[in-house]
């Protein structure tokens, strides 16, 4: 199937299914039915991935209400937090005006936390910044530009230098951290127990003196009414940062 976008034609693989017409998602690699608003998705996909993003950036589709959501990629085994997305895509089937949904990603910036959002289908493309409210017409080659500025705005090299400085056992670092990603992010950690190195899991950290509490995966606080707990006297070092 050949379906324009923007001025460059797209070639989707497809199928018949029970009479029905599949294809393989481009980036989930699962079979799913192509209806009118998933050739417009599958479409700007392949844009995407013809224009080297897929190398640089993390794409997740159908993702937490958003069409399309793209991340930085970090590629640091290590060092892997959530992170607001560096921008949503909302698409709309051909043939409708998208500018009926314009409520739609505005929602979704908001409670993402994230600036700029595109909504729109293979003919018409807007930009909204959510900081301004205001929507531009956008060409579909620009998204370049965009994310680049977005990872050079957010200075997440310095949150990497910090997270460096937590593993070498920086207390204020760590601390720091956990004020940026410890909502979406599990933090793995060492605190000395006598003459042993304990290594604990938690997010949801709350710093009190010199008492840190935390939240610990498998543990409900609400049951027990007891969260974890040290003394960040006690604190080794940080180990890792991972994505929920």
């Amino acid at each position: 199937m050949n379906i324009n976008c923007h001025g460059e034609e797209v070639i989707l693989s497809t199928y018949l299914l029970n009479e029905s017409q599949k294809t393989k998602c481009l980036i989930r690699k699962i079979n799913i039915l192509l209806t009118p608003e998933e050739k417009v998705r599958q479409a700007f996909l392949q844009r995407f991935i013809d224009l080297g993003l897929t190398k640089d950036y993390h794409f997740r589709v159908e993702h937490k209400s958003y069409d399309i959501a793209i991340y930085q990629k970090f590629n640091m085994k290590d060092f892997n937090p959530s992170y607001p997305p560096l921008l949503i895509i909302e698409v709309k089937r051909n043939g409708i005006y998208v500018l009926e949904y314009l409520y739609q990603i505005k929602k979704y910036l908001k409670t993402a936390n994230t600036r700029f959002g595109l909504l729109g289908n293979c003919k018409e493309l807007y930009i909204i910044n959510s900081n301004t409210g205001e929507k531009e017409i956008f060409k579909f080659t620009d998204v370049i530009d965009i994310l680049s500025k977005e990872v050079e705005n957010r200075d997440i090299t310095r949150n990497i230098e910090t997270f460096r400085l937590a593993q070498k056992g920086d207390f204020d670092a760590f601390e720091e951290l956990t004020y940026k990603y410890d909502m979406e992010s599990i933090f793995k950690f060492l605190i000395k127990d006598g003459f042993k190195e304990i290594e604990n899991e938690g997010y949801l950290f709350e710093i009190k003196g010199n008492m840190i509490m935390f939240n610990n995966q498998g543990i409900s606080p609400r049951k027990s009414g007891w969260r974890p707990r040290f003394n960040k006297r006690n604190f080794v070092r940080l180990v890792s940062i991972q994505n929920k």
